[in-house]
């Protein structure tokens, strides 16, 4: 039913949208005025903040979101405070990481509207 072409676009709109959601946290901590501790920090805390956020908020979706997007905030935070930047400054570049993370998943959500959009006119349209 599907071609080659809509397989492989399938599969680049795809991991273009994991790609864009991992590192808009880390995106978001830089502009935020995080330095690389801070990205670093950012790219963790969201991974790990999405699977404690499932585990601990049981409501479906929601639980992983708020999770990624506090992690991010977290893991951003502590290492900026950590490496010796101020408690303000460190906030802002967590701040930045969580709302970067937030707005990621909003690229993913879009990402994946196309995704189904692709593959309905693949199996719809000769």
């Amino acid at each position: 039913m599907f071609g080659a072409g809509t397989l492989i676009a399938v599969c680049v709109v795809a991991a273009a949208g994991e790609a864009l959601e991992l590192l808009s946290g880390a995106v978001g901590a830089r502009k935020g005025g995080a330095g690389w501790q801070g990205a670093a920090g950012a790219l963790l805390g969201g991974f790990l903040g999405a699977i404690a956020g499932t585990f601990l908020i049981h409501v479906p979706l929601l639980g992983s979101l708020a999770g990624a997007c506090a992690g991010a905030c977290l893991g951003a935070w502590g290492l900026e405070l950590s490496g010796g930047r101020g408690f303000g400054a460190s906030l802002r570049a967590g701040v930045g990481a969580g709302a970067g993370r937030a707005l990621g998943t909003v690229v993913k959500l879009a990402a994946g509207i196309l995704l189904w959009l692709v593959i309905a006119v693949a199996a719809f349209v000769p």
